[in-house]
């Protein structure tokens, strides 16, 4: 399938940042603490989302649920926060490899370019200004006196995990368009998120980052049929591969160049705001 792609989003957690070492980073804090890391890991899964399906996850509801289940083992929030720092101490010890070049790519082909978080706000933002990443998410198509430079109209969050993604999508970027011309970088084969997607939006294209780390991968959840069935499912419309780098070269041959950019930016004049 061949078109003139005009925007691409990006999913933050896994697909850009590397959460899997920020989970080990978690879990390295509560071991100062005494606490076991399976311990922890369980933490931090009931601290991840509440029961109507809205993702609560931070910090701070992190360490309330250890200081829940450990009481005696004086965790504090300053710690934590120690731990996350230390770990983290410059942009590169947080992104992917191949994040920032595949950014640069998309901002020098004159791409619009959007952040789309599944996550609480706060939280995201503080791991996207760890990242250095604010400075990619200024298109011109959203640069006003509204828009100041942490990324305001073109990063935004959701935190439903059901229909949360596909809703922004329809409601604050797509504007019901049908996702022609769209290129979503993702790092879930689930079905609320890339099989409900790609079923929205019957022209949008999903480049997947598959992270091995990933629980889900280890358990079985998200095995290598579930996303063969999406590969064959909606054909081209569909890829994964498991770096960054790997995705960038799909991207690539997604672009047309001569046509293109003519077709960028005429979608930038007739949806600027």
């Amino acid at each position: 399938m061949k078109q003139n792609i005009h925007t691409v989003v990006f999913d933050l957690d896994n697909t850009l940042i590397d959460t899997e070492a920020i989970k080990e980073a978690l879990k390295d804090a509560a071991e100062e603490y005494g606490i076991d890391r399976e311990e922890a890991w369980g933490a931090y899964l009931e601290a991840r989302a509440d029961r109507q399906g809205n993702i609560k996850l931070t910090p701070e509801t992190y360490v309330a649920q250890l200081q829940k289940k450990f009481p005696d083992r004086g965790v504090d929030l300053h710690g934590i926060y120690g731990a996350l720092d230390k770990s983290f101490q410059k942009p590169e010890d947080l992104l992917l490899p191949g994040a920032r070049e595949l950014l640069e790519t998309c901002k020098d082909e004159g791409l619009n370019i959007y952040l789309l978080s599944l996550g609480v706000e706060e939280w995201q933002r503080d791991k996207i200004q760890r990242a250095g990443l604010f400075e990619f998410f200024q298109n011109d198509q959203t640069q006003d006196e509204e828009h100041d430079e942490s990324g305001e109209g073109t990063v935004i969050f959701t935190g439903r995990i059901d229909e949360g993604k596909v809703d922004v999508l329809k409601e604050q970027i797509l504007d019901g368009e049908n996702g022609e011309g769209v290129v979503f970088f993702n790092d879930k084969p689930s079905k609320r998120e890339a099989d409900d997607i790609l079923d929205a939006f019957p022209e949008i294209t999903i480049l997947l980052r598959k992270d091995e780390r990933d629980v889900r991968y280890e358990n079985g959840e998200w095995d290598v049929q579930v996303l063969d069935d999406l590969r064959e499912k909606y054909g081209d419309r569909f890829e994964y591969a498991e770096t960054l780098g790997q995705l960038a070269n799909r991207l690539e041959t997604l672009l047309d160049r001569g046509e293109n950019y003519e077709a960028r930016s005429e979608y930038a004049d007739t949806n600027r705001k």
